[in-house]
């Protein structure tokens, strides 16, 4: 068996940051953070209230629930490139994301790259 020495590296925070400093840092983050949750909130709407409503009487689900229907029981679904085309303006209306949602999702064990078509947002062909 490898004997691997464990040999801290850098500096402890204090000796780099002063309190007040990491508490500004905290707080710059954390507003970044929601900005970011909200962006989030806004490409899973899709396009509103509307085409959610669509689904519904077509008994249909939205594309994330479906995706975790798919993910294995415990599983976490990592989404990406969720913020593609966001807020660009098509013919006067602003684009929630791309229409399409893409992300890495355990599947009996494996993990696999799922490509769903968001079905609260419309696009054209």
């Amino acid at each position: 068996m490898a004997k691997v020495p464990l040999i801290p590296i850098g500096s402890p925070r204090e000796r780099v940051l002063d309190a007040a400093t990491f508490d500004e840092n905290r707080r710059t983050v954390q507003t970044l953070e929601a900005r970011l949750a909200s962006a989030r909130a806004e490409v899973e709407d899709g396009w509103g209230a509307k085409y959610r409503e669509r689904l519904a009487q077509k008994q249909k689900l939205p594309t994330r629930a479906r995706i975790e229907r798919l993910c294995d029981p415990g599983g976490k679904v990592h989404e990406v490139l969720t913020f593609v085309n966001h807020g660009v303006d098509f013919h006067g209306q602003r684009s929630p994301a791309a229409g399409v949602v893409t992300a890495f999702v355990p599947v009996q064990g494996r993990w696999c790259m799922v490509i769903a078509n968001d079905n609260t947002v419309a696009s054209g062909a």
